[in-house]
């Protein structure tokens, strides 16, 4: 009878370490899809970090309040999404604008179009930058690549993002942290280390709906860490590019590490734009396709206007264009978030 109770302990023991473990990487492989969303080619390169952290008179003001937002957001579209079942961004505009969805479809579409012609114009820049390439070679082969991985389902997206994330996570904290910076006296506004995150976080937030919409974690856990993962790699970033001026300071300062750090940034920053890339076109495309034996030629479209986009230039993109899409981010999520609360309680 002992030896059989304590089967029977063991065995359970067994099983709810075997349901944590499962839990855990269930919450990894969404944490890193999140991540994945955040982290393209403006924020690996630290110039998102400076203009949208280091504006203001305090960073850790500045993380706080994007901390605090991002948290919140997360949750709230994590309790939305298990609560109503919600399959795709479609869904949740029907959800929230009922027949108007189709006005909230056209403002995410111009949000992923612009996001996509920032992450086309960053490769551009890196590969002209540093590699002295004038010709935009790089983005028209990623360009190539994303058409042919869109056409598949998300999973694709999920398995890139969980295979490059946690190598970029690392390099850029490693980055950070040899070039933490303490000694730079800020002279910026305290507003702005209200207004800015809050911004940067509406810009971002339109991907990171859709990748909430794919993830399977519950909503305190997934909500929680991935904003304090994310608060530490902006915290630590934001202390590193104060007061280096360079137009891509994160990417500038790995050169401070030596050379073959140097390259494996600019690797790591061009799968970041490319994860980045991915996800926004998939879900422009899941958006804006209404016949499915057409969806080649609309997937095609869509890359073309980015593209065409991306000439702009990379800094005049992130300075006005980023800041324009945030504020429509804004204000999207914020005619969301009302009629989710008035008609779907």
């Amino acid at each position: 009878m002992l030896a059989f109770g304590f089967f029977l302990s063991n065995f359970f023991a067994y099983k709810i370490i075997l349901i944590s473990m499962k839990k855990i990487k269930i919450l990894l492989f969404d944490l890193f899809f999140i991540i994945s969303s955040i982290i393209g080619v403006g924020f690996a390169t630290g110039k998102e970090i400076a203009h949208f952290f280091v504006s203001g008179k305090s960073i850790i003001i500045a993380t706080i309040v994007f901390f605090v937002v991002f948290a919140s957001l997360c949750w709230y579209f994590l309790y939305i999404k298990q609560k109503h079942n919600v399959k795709d961004l479609t869904h949740l505009n029907k959800l929230a604008f009922g027949k108007y969805y189709e006005i909230g479809n056209i403002v995410l579409v111009i949000l992923f179009i612009v996001t996509n012609a920032a992450m086309l114009a960053g490769c551009d820049n890196l590969v002209r930058t540093y590699l002295g390439i004038n010709i935009p070679f790089m983005s028209l082969f990623l360009s190539a690549v994303t058409f042919f991985i869109a056409l598949g389902n998300v999973n694709r997206i999920k398995v890139i993002a969980n295979i490059v994330m946690p190598a970029l996570v690392t390099i850029i904290i490693i980055n950070a942290g040899f070039n933490f910076n303490t000694s730079v006296n800020l002279s910026g506004s305290v507003g702005l280390d209200l207004i800015y995150p809050i911004i940067f976080c509406c810009e971002n937030f339109i991907t990171l709906i859709a990748v909430i919409i794919c993830s399977k974690s519950s909503a305190k856990s997934l909500s929680l860490t991935s904003s304090f993962v994310v608060s530490v790699i902006i915290l630590l970033s934001a202390f590193a590019v104060v007061g280096c001026g360079a137009d891509m300071p994160m990417l500038t300062l790995s050169k401070n590490l030596g050379d073959m750090f140097f390259l494996v940034y600019l690797v790591g920053v061009i799968f970041a734009l490319f994860t980045t890339l991915e996800i926004s076109t998939y879900n422009c495309l899941h958006i804006v396709n209404k016949n499915k034996n057409q969806k080649w030629f609309t997937l095609l479209i869509i890359i073309l206007i980015g593209q065409i986009i991306a000439y702009l230039g990379f800094s005049f993109i992130v300075k006005y264009l980023y800041t324009a899409i945030g504020v429509l981010g804004a204000i999207y999520l914020i005619a969301l978030i009302i009629n989710l609360i008035i008609f779907n309680k």
